[in-house]
């Protein structure tokens, strides 16, 4: 009974924009995973790291020349993976604002993924499928893809044809199970 009474029109939102980043225009974006920092990749090749509690920039990294197409941070918040479509992979050091190390490929990198738990990124590369890289030694895994239409449509009729082979097996012993029990019905009453 005691309560105050609360505006039913009050906003927890902000009524206007506190902040935007005039750094460029952005083209990816990703927490740190406390959620106080945040990465922005520009179109320009720049990443800008944002304080999400001062609401300031923390740092700005440069090393690609074209737009930054995406962005992940490792597990501890201490490394960040930036893919380009430059056609390049950077792995950074947050703290120093150094690249650790740097991957170019044949074509432009549309996504890029760090592993959470190991030192493995997972890069996916436009007409060129995935690619796992260790980011220590650089070693490279192509993952392979079913590309060839052929390969899948002559899988899909061995499959076809041994479902159809199974079916008619199974309906045969049904019809002869059907005839047994008929002879057996018409013995039976006679």
């Amino acid at each position: 009974m005691n309560r105050e009474l609360l505006n039913p029109f009050r906003s927890d939102y902000p009524e206007a924009i506190e902040n935007f980043l005039s750094e460029g225009h952005a083209t990816t974006c990703a927490f740190n995973p406390r959620g106080t920092l945040l990465a922005v990749g520009c179109h320009d090749g720049a990443i800008v790291i944002w304080d999400f509690d001062t609401r300031t920039v923390a740092r700005s990294l440069v090393a690609h020349t074209n737009p930054v197409s995406m962005l992940s941070w490792s597990r501890n918040g201490r490394r960040l993976l930036s893919s380009s479509i430059d056609r390049s992979l950077s792995l950074w050091d947050v703290l120093s604002g150094k690249v650790l190390n740097s991957f170019t490929f044949e074509a432009p990198v549309q996504s890029s993924q760090l592993h959470p738990r190991s030192t493995y990124a997972l890069a996916s590369v436009y007409m060129g499928g995935a690619v796992l890289i260790h980011l220590e030694s650089g070693e490279r895994h192509v993952l392979s893809t079913v590309t060839d239409s052929s390969a899948a449509s002559s899988s899909s009729s061995l499959s076809a044809s041994s479902a159809s082979s199974s079916c008619s097996s199974s309906s045969s012993s049904t019809t002869t199970s059907s005839s047994t029990t008929t002879t057996a019905a018409a013995s039976s009453s006679s």
